[in-house]
């Protein structure tokens, strides 16, 4: 069965978004499907379309705040923010040259020839196959009032083929407009799988009562998939925590005064690798370890490798299960809070609730306290065969 996706793909650092990108393609084809990802990436969505329509934006910013820094000292902080995030931004389109994405892409993912920059590019030339899927990830979080997210919605190619929503999630709340919008857009579909069970109240909400929650795709691969990966040397044979965050500003929001203070009685060594999710990657404690450009297979060697875990990502906690690493989750608290929920529902889903990082206990205390892996493989074994069992019947 041929069966095409639709899910995100181009981030140059975001390693769980391309591993699940990956993870679904891959656990297809080992099913005999003729997987390939659909590479649709609409510019719709792009804050920059080019120097010189960022330019423009920026002369325009300037001549606002300027003349109304004085009386509006928030919205010339916002402006500050977005300046810093620009220049993170090109600084980490050099760094991430040696993350070697584009590589692992050209590896490991089959893709289509096109790139689809448009809803109406994939109208006009819908790519050929007996199912769409899409997702994971948290594709469906965009706004839903742009003409282009139809395409994360599979609103495209003839009308007979199946269309598979598999673990999608949103990450926020949506307004009442968008709850229309996305009664719209999810009547078409065959069968709705979404990751979460925030995403399944919402799609309950609009109609969709046959919504199931499943697993992020990285579940249904099994650990030498990802071993296969890895290099084959240990990083480092000193023990060490591996702090892997993304969607953070400071090193405050991610307690590094506790942390700190537990490497060093325990005299553990420390690596550091950050992502660029909804703000640019950027090198929190750069006083103690810069921000490690990672390739994928060195990002899944440090997890494999350490003796702790430190995230605030989602697949950050993925894959420390899947290598039954003890792990502590930091959940964020500034504006992109509402993301903790998808990693919230995995921990309730297993009985891991405890692993969220709370202030009352020590930092100590949380993250040694031992993981009963037997009864988690167990839970995630059971939730991997429903999940699987949902794939089949929509793909068969």
């Amino acid at each position: 069965m041929r069966i095409g996706i639709v899910t995100f793909w181009t981030s140059d650092d975001n390693y769980g978004q391309l591993l699940q990108c990956y993870a679904l393609q891959r656990y297809l084809r080992l099913q005999g499907h003729d997987a390939f990802l659909i590479r649709y990436t609409p510019q719709s969505f792009f804050l920059v379309r080019g120097a010189k329509v960022y330019l423009k934006i920026l002369l325009r910013w300037f001549v606002y705040y300027g003349i109304f820094y004085f009386v509006n000292r928030q919205r010339f902080k916002a402006y500050r923010v977005t300046c810093n995030e620009r220049k993170l931004s090109l600084q980490n389109k050099k760094i991430n040259k040696a993350r070697n994405f584009d590589q692992f892409r050209n590896d490991y993912i089959v893709s289509t020839s096109n790139i689809f920059t448009s809803i109406q590019d994939l109208r006009k030339n819908p790519p050929h196959a007996d199912v769409y899927i899409c997702g994971s990830d948290q594709i469906w979080g965009l706004p839903l009032k742009k003409k282009d997210i139809a395409g994360y919605f599979l609103d495209f190619g003839e009308k007979n083929i199946s269309r598979i929503s598999y673990a999608t999630s949103f990450g926020r709340e949506l307004s009442l407009d968008e709850l229309q919008i996305l009664k719209k857009y999810i009547r078409h579909f065959t069968s709705v799988s979404v990751r979460d069970y925030s995403a399944q109240s919402i799609c309950r909400s609009c109609g969709r009562n046959d919504t199931v929650v499943t697993l992020d795709p990285t579940f249904l691969l099994p650990i030498n998939a990802y071993q296969e990966l890895m290099n084959k040397e240990r990083i480092n044979n000193i023990p060490y925590i591996f702090l892997y965050m993304i969607n953070v500003f400071s090193k405050e929001e991610i307690h590094w005064k506790s942390i700190k203070e537990y490497i060093e009685e325990k005299q553990l060594g420390i690596r550091i690798v950050s992502s660029s999710g909804y703000c640019q990657a950027r090198e929190l404690i750069p006083e103690y370890s810069n921000n490690i450009p990672a390739t994928i297979p060195e990002w899944l060697s440090y997890i494999n490798d350490a003796q702790y875990i430190v995230t605030t990502s989602f697949h950050g906690v993925v894959f420390s299960i899947k290598m039954h690493k003890p792990f502590l989750v930091i959940p964020l608290n500034n504006l992109f809070s509402k993301g903790n929920v998808r990693i919230t529902s995995l921990l309730s889903a297993i009985g891991l609730e405890d692993r969220i990082l709370s202030s009352e206990r020590s930092f100590a205390e949380q993250i040694e306290n031992p993981i009963d892996w037997v009864k988690i493989d167990s839970i995630t074994t059971n939730l991997q065969k429903e999940s699987i069992e949902f794939i089949q019947s929509c793909c068969s």
